[in-house]
This record gives structure tokens, sequence and C-alpha cells, in this order.
């Protein structure tokens, strides 16, 4: 008969995942500092020691541990009053704390558990238990940056497009207002292409759609590789793309236009079995905020729009501009209701789309 197996041995390495964990330890007793140091290190973590609470803060912030080791009872600034802190600052306040004080009263064990505090031991403390303590934080903090890595990504797929990597329309509809209202607020030009790309059926009925994604993913680098910081260009749905230019005026608005529309038909779709040459249709207009007063956001990509549909119907592949239409006071008071609402309401559809912009146009 087997004889039988006492519990494993504890693991003598400090692991968050599979790399060495950062740990902040934050104590008035230099000794103390010394012997955490010590024995962390000696099991893998990066250990960062701080003798006064008033540091703490701002080394933590600076450092991002993966754990802090937290004295309470420090003459300048106290163990509370750092985690206070802490907590407070988005940045930090994910950090898990662990107590450590001479105290043992119940009281004091509560407050800090009530202040965020993940654990509590007391001076003097076993070694074992401490690192046995350290290592059940650092699963917390493991599955913490997990689940943020895991929501990040879920943000991501729920704001851009997954082919061409650029925002979708969802981004660009709740952006698009906040645009337009930063323009009327600076008395700044904002400009917007939307464009489309010509006989796109074609190429999927012809080619297959592994060819047409491939047009799509090559013109998502073209903007990106082009656009300003402060500009939005997003794939707005299919084939037409969007791109939104904050500060251009219309003829630099025209300019990226003709820039944008000699780039693709130039660029050469490297596909198996073949390779593809592409046209697009580009419909531009300028709002201006001193000639065209408080107009509703819809007015701008609508004329972007009638400008696209005009350049497909008069022989595509063309830059056409469609200027913003000076209404009448009466429709321009129905008009600015509806701006109201818009900013009330950021998910509101929108019929067009927005671009970005060339050489002269102001620097982001």
């Amino acid at each position: 008969m087997p004889a039988a197996r006492g519990p494993a041995a504890p693991s003598t390495e400090l692991l968050i995942g599979t790399r060495a964990p950062r740990i902040v330890v934050v104590d008035d007793e230099p000794s103390i500092l010394e012997m955490m140091r010590l024995r962390l290190e000696s099991m893998g973590a990066t250990v960062i020691t701080v003798l006064r609470g008033a540091d703490a803060v701002p080394v933590v912030r600076a450092q991002s541990p993966d754990i802090l080791l937290l004295d309470i009872m420090m003459p300048d600034m106290d163990g509370f009053a750092v985690i206070r802190a802490l907590k407070e600052d988005e940045v930090t306040r994910q950090i898990p704390v662990i107590f450590m004080t001479a105290r043992d009263e119940v009281d004091s064990r509560v407050l800090g558990l009530d202040l965020g505090a993940h654990d509590y031991v007391t001076k003097p403390f076993n070694t074992i238990e401490l690192v046995a303590r350290i290592r059940a934080a650092l699963r917390v903090k493991a599955l913490q940056d997990e689940l943020t890595e895991k929501n990040k990504m879920l943000e991501q797929l729920a704001t851009s497009d997954p082919l061409t990597g650029l925002p979708n329309r969802r981004t660009f509809d709740e952006q698009v207002y906040t645009e337009m209202e930063r323009a009327r607020r600076n008395s700044q030009p904002l400009s917007c292409l939307i464009f489309d790309i010509d006989d796109f059926k074609d190429i999927n009925d012809v080619h297959g759609h592994q060819a047409g994604d491939e047009v799509l993913r090559q013109i998502g680098r073209v903007l990106l590789g082009r656009k300003r910081r402060t500009d939005l260009a997003a794939r707005y749905g299919g084939e037409e793309f969007v791109w939104l230019l904050p500060g251009a005026n219309q003829q630099a608005a025209i300019e990226l236009g003709d820039w944008l529309l000699r780039t693709i038909s130039e660029m050469e779709v490297v596909t198996t079995p073949v390779s593809l040459r592409v046209t697009v249709s580009i419909g531009v207009s300028t709002y201006e905020p001193e000639a065209h007063g408080d107009v509703p956001t819809t007015a701008l990509l609508q004329h972007a729009d009638e400008a696209l549909l005009e350049a497909k119907r008069t022989g595509k592949a063309r830059v056409v501009f469609r200027e913003l239409s000076v209404l009448p006071e009466p429709m321009l008071e129905e008009l600015g209701q509806t701006a109201e609402a818009e900013a009330d309401d950021p998910f509101a559809q929108s019929p067009g789309a927005p671009l970005a912009g060339p050489a002269n146009l102001p620097d982001s």
C-alpha cells in the first residue's frame, strides 16, 4: 500500500500569471523594509521600498505595482490616509492592498477592510503566512487584469471595424455631434468626406468576397496612414467610408479628396489569383459656423452624401463638393431645435459620413 502523501510544499517563487510581480512595500521601520525586500526578491519579485507614507501615493502611481504592502501606523501620513488617496484615483484603485500593523483591534481591521484593503496581517507576522496572503492577492490581481483585457477587447469589438481597423459607424455617430458642437463653439470649419468604392459589387461577384475584403483592408490602411490625430475616419457600412476633418475649410477638404482619389486609383490590390485596381467616388461638404449658423449635424452629412450621389451619377471616380445651404430664419430655428435634440441623443442616425485632410490642413 503506497504511503500517504502530505500537502504539497509551497512554491518558493512568486508569480502573477507567468511573470514576476512588482511589489511596493511601505513602512517607517527600515529593518522591516530590508527584511521584506530580501525575502520577496529571493522569490523573484521586483520590490520597491518606501519609508514615508507621504511618498507612497506618488510611488504607487509611478510604479503601478501588482500589490501594495502598507503599514498603518506611520508618523507623517498613516496607511488609512494612503489607501483613501489610492482608492480615489482611477489609475490605482484596483491595486490590492495588504495592511501590515502592530495593532490588533477589531475596529482597526474593519476600518482598513471598509476602505478597500484586500487583506490584513498583524506584526510581528509569520513570513510564511504573509507570503501565502501575498499569493492570494496576486491571484485576485491576475483575475482583475484578465478581466480588464477582456473588457478592452469587447470595447474594441464594439467600437471598431474588425476588417479595416477603423472606427465603425456606431463610434462615428457617437462622436460626430461632439465635433460639430466643438466647431460651433470655436468658430472653426468642419469638413466631411463621404466616399464609396465604385462597382464594388462587381468585384465581389467576379473575384470573390476575399478580394473585396482585401480592397477594404487596403483602403483602411490608406486612411489610417494619412489621417491626423484629430480626424475621425471610419467605415460607415459596406463599401462606404467617411472622414471628418476638424479645422479643414472647403479648399483643404477638396484637396484631400483629390489626393484620396489619386492614391486609391494608383493602388494595386494584390489578391489570389489576380491584382486589382479600384476607384472611388467622393462627396465633400464643409460647415463654416459664421456663414452657416446653427445648422444641425445632419445637414452637413446630408450635403456630403448628396455630393457623393452626384459623383456617382456623373461618371464615378471623381470628387464633388456640395455647398452647405444657408436656410431661411424660420427653418434655421426649427433645425436649431433638431440640433439640440441631437446633443441629447448621441446615437441618432445620420444619413452621411466624414473624412480627413491634406498637407495644408491645420496641425493637430
